[in-house]
């Protein structure tokens, strides 16, 4: 009991073994729903070619881009993904690769 109230009072919560898998079910199923919305289909095929190692150079031939516009692109792309703890361009990939099934 003791150990509980210490570990409350230093900021952590405790759940209980019947409601924990309910809890982490459901954040797992809201983040796997949220990014969905939250990146278009033209920064997802960006973020697809980050996943693949592509520099922006190569990324805007491959789509036919400016470098300029790709690197909106990886920016609106790093703002968004940003709720998720991606927080620069080898972080999205990794996340790329996780999420996008690369």
């Amino acid at each position: 009991m003791a150990i509980s109230i210490r570990s409350i009072y230093k900021g952590y919560s405790q759940l209980g073994p019947t409601i924990a898998p309910k809890v982490f079910a459901q954040v797992k199923s809201l983040s796997a729903v949220d990014w969905q919305g939250c990146l278009s289909s033209r920064e997802l095929d960006v973020l697809k070619l980050i996943g693949q190692g592509k520099p922006n150079q190569e990324i805007a031939s491959i789509l036919h881009l400016s470098e300029g516009t790709v690197k909106n692109y990886v920016t609106r792309i790093l703002q968004s993904l940003s709720q998720f703890g991606v927080s620069d361009r080898v972080q999205a990939a990794l996340w790329a690769v996780q999420n996008l099934d690369i």
